[in-house]
């Protein structure tokens, strides 16, 4: 009996050595496990465009960066079970460099990439070609800017659409857009009721066939 309890013992002793073994092995993993802070979220290309872009939209629209194509789009829900989880893998670890929403609904109106020299590669052109389908495929518009060091807010406003409003000291103000859903052209409408009463919208001229809308603040 005395030979039991002592062979008991043992074996507590030596599953206690066991886990207290572990334990410290996972602690110096987690030890080990460092990271360093990067310097800015933003490329000095990016970081060239974001501000003349800030300049270009004004309070027209926000302005998101480094945003996962994930939370943009998303599969159809026609596609089967396999299909749409391999639709979602193919978008899950893709970013767009900015995208401009609208302020009052937080709907993405337009996304944007500059494309530097690393588009130029096989493989960063096949990537491109993808997230240029997809992004038609779901009605967004995208909008491919050459990446350089410094650019012209004439250029970007062009880029976008936009004109400047020669009644507003430098503002700026959508000229005539296309719907960004169907890319016919939209036409301006005020709002008659609701607590929008009065504001200037544009409404998708194929309406109601599209009911897209892009607001215009005042």
């Amino acid at each position: 009996m005395e030979v039991l309890l002592l062979a008991f013992i043992a074996f507590l002793i030596l599953l206690g050595w066991v886990f207290l073994g572990k334990n410290r092995d996972g602690s110096a993993r987690s030890a080990s496990i460092t990271y360093t802070k990067k310097h800015a979220l933003l490329s000095p290309a990016e970081r060239s465009f974001y501000g003349v872009l800030q300049q270009a939209v004004g309070n027209t629209y926000h302005i998101h960066a480094k945003v996962r194509l994930a939370d943009l789009i998303q599969p159809a829900s026609s596609l089967s079970r396999s299909d749409w989880r391999t639709a979602l893998n193919r978008i899950d670890r893709k970013h767009l460099d900015f995208v401009l929403v609208d302020p009052s609904t937080t709907e993405v109106m337009y996304a944007i990439e500059l494309d530097d020299s690393s588009h130029s590669s096989d493989k960063r052109v096949q990537r491109d070609t993808f997230v240029n389908a997809a992004l038609e495929s779901a009605g967004l518009r995208l909008i491919r800017v050459p990446a350089k060091s410094a650019y012209s807010l004439s250029e970007v406003r062009s880029m976008l659409g936009f004109e400047a409003n020669p009644q507003s000291s430098g503002t700026t103000a959508p000229a005539t857009p296309t719907c960004p859903k169907c890319a016919a052209p939209m036409v301006k409408r005020q709002a008659s009721r609701g607590e929008h009463a009065g504001k200037l919208f544009w409404a998708c001229s194929r309406y109601p066939e599209c009911r897209s809308i892009v607001s215009i603040n005042n």
